[in-house]
């Protein structure tokens, strides 16, 4: 279902919900319904079935309508990193409204961790291009040839790729929020990644700076320690 103009209500948030999960359905062949997916069609079926009675603030049904189809996915997410147990018990509703709302908690205590209205995120948008592959990626602060190789996404793309491959990095670097600047951490850019447009139009995103420039990854290549040895080994 189309959603042309998105209105903050807990009809919509519900339905954007709804949505999700015949999407869900609809999206997987039969042929790859694997003992897997019917876990997480249950887990999700049953997230769905018991927000129909939870009660959803303001903030959750702005916050549903702009996550789009990715509210049950992101519920599944949070049940698979926080150990929550999902066993046959005798009230396995209950148990999803538990899962629920341990979800929203974190969503609530991410957003008022964020403090915008009193502080700036600084953070990086980085586009990586090098061997006929590509990566994109948000990292924390500002992200120049000097820091470029501390990320751990960027190590990740150049182990694909073999030695000496010249990668074109541009980086765009932005802030958002009001206040002193601090460096956005993993929590805040997991939700800048998926809240921009609501961001920029609650308090504006500016670039503050843009780069372009070549890395040229690693070398296992000994030449250059040869030619020193070479060099010292040489007669006046």
């Amino acid at each position: 279902m189309e959603h042309s103009k998105i209105e903050y209500t807990r009809d919509a948030a519900l339905e954007f919900l709804h949505d999700e999960l015949e999407d869900f359905d609809l999206h997987v062949p039969f042929e790859k319904r694997d003992s897997a997916f019917f876990r997480k069609w249950e887990i999700v079926t049953y997230a769905h079935n018991a927000m129909q009675d939870m009660p959803l603030n303001d903030t959750m049904q702005e916050y549903i309508c702009e996550n789009g189809f990715s509210s049950l996915k992101d519920i599944f997410e949070h049940w698979q990193k926080s150990g929550m147990d999902w066993e046959p018990f005798e009230d396995k509703m209950q148990q999803a409204k538990d899962m629920v709302q341990s979800w929203i908690d974190s969503i609530l205590q991410t957003i008022e961790n964020l403090r915008l209205d009193e502080r700036s995120l600084i953070y990086s948008v980085v586009e990586l291009v090098g061997e006929g592959q590509s990566a994109e990626f948000l990292a924390p602060g500002i992200v120049d040839s000097d820091n470029l190789a501390d990320l751990d996404d960027y190590l990740d793309f150049v182990d694909q790729l073999v030695d000496d491959t010249d990668i074109s990095v541009h980086v765009r670097s932005y802030s958002v929020g009001c206040g002193e600047s601090e460096r956005a951490d993993d929590d805040a850019l997991a939700y800048i990644s998926k809240h921009k447009d609501e961001l920029e139009e609650k308090y504006g995103i500016d670039c503050i700076k843009s780069d372009d420039f070549t890395d040229y990854g690693f070398s296992s290549d000994p030449y250059f320690d040869d030619d020193e040895e070479q060099d010292e080994g040489m007669e006046p």
